[in-house]
């Protein structure tokens, strides 16, 4: 962040998909090249499509982000939620990597400093793993569903 701006710090992640990861204290980007990125925000759990292909470069603050919309028909529903399952499976890779390279510990003590209610640190792999399976099951069967 540019020592004149206030808000967040960003990190960027290049997947080996082709896909771009940004994270914020406050929510996650998703985008891999093509129209409809992911935007998760993390304080209330909210998730929607952005119009936008390329990463949020100089976005420090929530009220930067671009207009966050939900899905308007069955195929931005289906790529919100192909999007939705590359990011649980990335996360659930990122938590196994901190445990194996900072250790269980270090996992709780940010839990803890976090201030909130957090699932325990042992599981949070574990559950964004099971997240991404609940949303291929989901869309195994999404026409029903999201007609």
């Amino acid at each position: 962040m540019p020592a004149e701006q206030r808000g967040s710090s960003n990190y960027r992640f290049q997947l080996g998909n082709g896909a771009t990861l940004d994270l914020w204290g406050w929510g996650l980007w998703y985008g891999d090249g093509y129209a409809g990125s992911l935007f998760l925000r993390r304080d209330k759990l909210q998730i929607g499509l952005i119009d936008r292909v390329a990463p949020l470069c100089n976005v420090w603050s929530l009220s930067a982000v671009p207009p966050v919309r939900m899905p308007a028909n069955l195929n931005e529903w289906l790529r919100m939620t192909s999007l939705l399952c590359h990011c649980c499976t990335w996360i659930a890779s990122y938590e196994q990597w901190v445990i194996a390279h900072a250790g269980l510990n270090y996992r709780q003590n940010c839990l803890t400093d976090w201030n909130k209610r957090a699932l325990p640190a042992h599981e949070m792999a574990e559950r964004w793993q099971q997240l991404h399976e609940l949303i291929v099951a989901s869309q195994a069967t999404s026409s029903p569903v999201l007609a």
